[in-house]
């Protein structure tokens, strides 16, 4: 299956997290309570404008798993290059995207088009919006706080429906991960977080996890280098003319 083959070439960051189950008792929480965590994670996200790293993915999937080094750089509102290197450190497989067209180099050939929905569902397996992707690599959900609708103690976190977006709020604070949910409120897909810590820029998770129930695909991205709020070069979103392996 191309998509399937493609992602363990072309990984998105992000592994195997087991889906939240509520556990007993999970007891509602006041919206003026949970206000004031939504108004610092949101002031925090719109903090972080870009991201560049490099790391390590990991893939699992019914048709089996792999992993790969990975450099990752993406930018509000859509842009977005996410590069496989091979032992050599040379470009094995990428995708980019400057929110207007992409291409994509799968190994041996190079494909360009219009960026549409289902580009990185397609390509890669990964059934993301290219401004999802943004979304998850920045850690900042998409949300307006005016539009809570609930929220209930956890365990130790406060889950929060807000617009299209359930987020996991730790004790500290700090974001453990959202789901963006359908029309019906089903889960589409699942981010995790862990161990925030401090990097150049401000403050990222050591481990980023993704799950797609439908798919029953999940990856992890491990970033060893992390850079938030760079100036990026425009050229790296500049699709390419041609690639060489």
């Amino acid at each position: 299956m191309r998509g399937v083959r493609s992602l363990v070439l072309i990984l998105l960051p992000l592994i195997a997290c087991t889906t939240p189950r509520l556990p007993a008792p999970a007891l509602p929480v006041p919206l003026d309570v949970v206000r004031p965590l939504l108004e610092q994670l949101h002031d925090e996200a719109a903090l972080r404008s870009s991201i560049r790293g490099s790391g390590k993915v990991k893939l699992k999937s019914p048709s089996g798993s792999g992993s790969a080094r990975e450099v990752i750089v993406a930018e509000r509102p859509v842009r977005l290059r996410l590069e496989t290197l091979n032992v050599l450190g040379q470009t094995q497989a990428v995708l980019i995207t400057d929110g207007h067209g992409f291409v994509y180099f799968d190994g041996k050939r190079l494909e360009r088009g219009v960026l549409s929905e289902g580009v990185l569902r397609d390509r890669v397996g990964l059934d993301l919006t290219a401004e999802e992707a943004v979304e998850v690599l920045l850690a900042a959900p998409a949300f307006e706080i005016e539009k809570i609708r609930h929220a209930i103690a956890v365990g130790d976190e406060r889950w929060v429906d807000v617009e299209e977006r359930r987020l996991r709020i730790g004790p500290d604070g700090e974001l453990r991960g959202f789901e963006a949910l359908d029309p019906s409120g089903a889960v589409r897909w699942m981010v995790g977080y862990d161990r925030w810590r401090d990097v150049v820029g401000g403050r990222y998770p050591s481990v980023v996890k993704l799950e797609f129930p439908y798919t029953e695909t999940s990856a992890e991205l491990a970033l060893n280098e992390v850079e938030l709020n760079a100036t990026l070069d425009p050229r790296l979103f500049d699709p390419p003319t041609e690639m060489r392996r």
